[in-house]
């Protein structure tokens, strides 16, 4: 082994591994020229695939063996293959690899252990590697076997490999670096897709075209900092980011993914989903060194998300909120105690009459002419819900004479209207109709949950009461405020009680 042929063979390398394009085979090549320099029986890569604390799983990748007597690459047992340090040898060589040392030996020089016991197995009697560090770390090891002579290895023998070590890294951060360009290169592709990465150590940031251009900057845009991306999110959802931006950097979390809205550089507002990772930690300390993140448009999503919502809480018939959604918005507005309110339960009286005769369409036409009717009616504060079949709900924040002298309005205007229904004939039927109503009015001493269950239950029992003393009529639950029978009087129609609303 002469310096001349090292250094022609680490020229051709050289070239070999910076042109790009077909790593693989740029790594095979690279082996066959050292293989020819060195002379040795087999030259190959392993790559370390997972590290513990004793033992270590590693992967024959490459390699180059001119006698296929000495060839290993398609044996199993260098397939994924996982050895022990059992051997205090072996766990001395591992340490020495991690630590980016070279190493080399003959094999009838090493002491009984299993390592030398490894060796002879395979037929190597001396053996020279060198570390592949990537980023620092122990990415894999380049090995020289010779099966045919016990090598005393030398200072040029090593430094040699050593430097090749050094190149087949390096070719393979121009391998990541190219793969990474081909990702960034097909993301680009894809409007609404921006990219980011943080370098932590120095604070540089670096932003793809996409990103600008979806914050309205004209790419590239060099006083882009990560402060100042991060004030384009939205200041209710800023925070909850920062917050989970710090977890990260403390390492109690690897990445985050949300969904927030930001705006752009003039004001526009969009919703944009967050897709964060740690990509780089440094070497034995577990900080992290790199974040990078994804920048998603997610407007139409986010519309069709809230589509979806606004169709689990809305009764597709009447446009109204339904029961879910009614119990909700009353949970959120009485959460703090009121001190009056009035629940309205109405129900429309032989509704069934209506499917039997005239046909679930005309039924369909009656709920929808309720619907209207109720929703017209609403005022400030007011809610409103169909509840399921014909039965409807109505919230008021009103006094108990007040909220009485509206469910008498409804009632009368229901009992005034007339419809002309299409039957299944064909037919135009005229049509009246009339509702009853139970009314609740708010107990003191209530809130939330518990007072929205109470004006539900009370009001639905006094609908109940309603419908069972002759229907078209308001039925007000005076209940005491404890206890649990129902102490309720009903409001006559009308005719009897004109007085009480001021007909």
């Amino acid at each position: 082994m002469t310096k001349n042929r090292f250094l022609a063979s680490l020229s051709d390398c050289a070239q070999i591994l910076s042109t790009g394009g077909d790593w693989p085979g740029s790594v095979r090549a690279a082996l066959a020229s050292v293989g020819k320099a060195t002379g040795v029986s087999r030259v190959w890569v392993f790559q370390l695939i997972h590290r513990a604390d004793d033992h270590v799983v590693q992967d024959q990748i490459f390699e180059y063996a001119p006698d296929s007597r000495w060839s290993q690459l398609q044996q199993n047992r260098f397939r994924l293959f996982r050895s022990t340090f059992e051997c205090s040898e072996y766990r001395d060589l591992v340490a020495g690899r991690i630590a980016g040392q070279p190493n080399a030996f003959r094999t009838q020089d090493l002491p009984e252990c299993g390592l030398r016991d490894d060796m002879f197995s395979q037929g190597i009697l001396a053996m020279a590697t060198a570390p592949i560090m990537v980023g620092g770390t122990w990415w894999g090891t380049l090995g020289l076997d010779d099966c045919e002579r016990a090598v005393d290895w030398s200072e040029d023998d090593i430094a040699f490999l050593q430097t090749m070590a050094g190149l087949i890294a390096g070719s393979i951060h121009l391998e990541r670096q190219s793969t990474l360009a081909r990702q960034f290169a097909v993301m680009e592709q894809y409007r609404g897709a921006g990219l980011w990465e943080l370098d932590l150590t120095t604070r540089r940031l670096w932003c793809s075209d996409t990103l600008f251009t979806m914050l309205g900057y004209p790419p590239p845009y060099a006083q882009m900092t990560f402060r100042r991306l991060l004030r384009h999110v939205r200041e209710e959802d800023r925070g909850t980011a920062l917050n989970a931006i710090r977890d990260c950097l403390d390492g109690a979390s690897t990445g985050f993914r949300m969904d927030v809205m930001a705006h752009k550089r003039d004001g526009d507002i969009l919703w944009v989903e967050l897709i964060t990772d740690v990509t780089s930690h440094a070497s034995g300390e577990g900080m992290p060194l790199r974040l990078a993140g994804l920048v998603l448009e997610a407007g139409d999503r986010k519309a069709r998300e809230q589509e979806l919502n606004r169709a689990a809480l809305t009764d597709p018939l009447t446009g109204l909120p339904n029961r879910r959604a009614f119990r909700a918005t009353l949970e959120r507005v009485l959460h703090e105690r009121q001190d009056r309110g009035a629940m309205l339960m109405l129900d429309i009286d032989y509704f069934k009459r209506v499917n039997d005769t005239l046909g679930h369409a005309a039924g369909d036409d009656v709920l929808r002419a309720i619907g209207r009717l109720l929703r017209a009616s609403l005022k400030d504060g007011d809610q409103v819900a169909r509840l399921g079949g014909e039965e409807f709900a109505l919230y008021l924040p009103l006094s108990e004479r007040d909220a009485r002298r509206k469910a008498e309005l409804l009632r009368r205007a229901v009992e005034d209207m007339s419809l002309l229904l299409t039957d299944l004939a064909g037919n135009v039927v005229p049509t009246s109709l009339t509702i009853s109503i139970g009314m609740a009015q708010v107990r003191p001493g209530q809130s939330g949950p518990m007072m929205v269950k109470d004006l539900l239950t009370r009001s639905d029992r006094a609908l109940y009461t309603a419908k069972g003393a002759g229907r078209n009529q308001v039925i007000v639950d005076d209940g005491p405020p404890t206890g649990n029978e129902l102490d309720a009087k009903w409001i006559q129609s009308s005719s009897r009680q004109t007085d009480d609303f001021g007909a």
